[in-house]
């Protein structure tokens, strides 16, 4: 005590939440609220789509775009919100990927992006069926550059291969090609 005043210590909460980058109509996934200090309280607004809006990482289901703001509360009473926005794809359980991309270009690299599904493997394989890129579920944003072996590869047709998971558990191929555009 200081000249009859109480010293109080505020701490900032900061709260964060993270999503999905590529959500997708009636496919569950998960949001994470996160904050500094220990943050004995959550409340997710509104609890639409929600398994349960008092906890930090609750699951959603939703068949339409949704905002979400969510309230963390320690353990002094202080409160802090943030929000989000879920934009949804309305095709779930699939990889989307470009049909062409160009190295200099806008489109640097040719790359999969999983929607509504988790993402094992995405290959490319020249016209002579060598495979030229592989990538997995730890480093397909990645994506491949036009190259094999740090030469630049030809310009033309490339097959792609991309291998995921669906929500059901249940595994899925999906193929097609690809333009190397220079």
């Amino acid at each position: 005590m200081l000249n009859g005043f109480k010293t109080i210590n505020i701490k900032k909460i900061n709260p964060q939440i993270a999503a999905p980058l590529y959500p997708a109509v009636n496919i569950p996934f998960t949001l994470q609220a996160t904050g500094e200090g220990v943050i004995p309280t959550y409340q997710w607004q509104p609890a639409l789509g929600l398994n349960n809006s008092n906890i930090a990482a609750p699951t959603a289901i939703l068949n339409e775009n949704q905002q979400y703001i969510v309230t963390l509360t320690n353990s002094q009473g202080c409160t802090a919100t943030d929000s989000i926005l879920i934009q949804l794809f309305k095709t779930g359980n699939t990889i989307l990927v470009p049909t062409a991309f160009a190295p200099g270009g806008v489109n640097k690299v040719l790359r999969s992006i999983p929607i509504g599904c988790t993402f094992i493997k995405f290959e490319v394989y020249n016209r002579f069926e060598k495979m030229v890129y592989t990538g997995n579920n730890t480093n397909f944003s990645d994506g491949w550059n036009g190259t094999f072996n740090g030469k630049p590869q030809l310009v033309g047709a490339y097959t792609w291969l991309a291998r995921g998971v669906r929500g059901n558990g249940f595994n899925f191929t999906l193929k097609g090609t690809a333009v190397l555009i220079r």
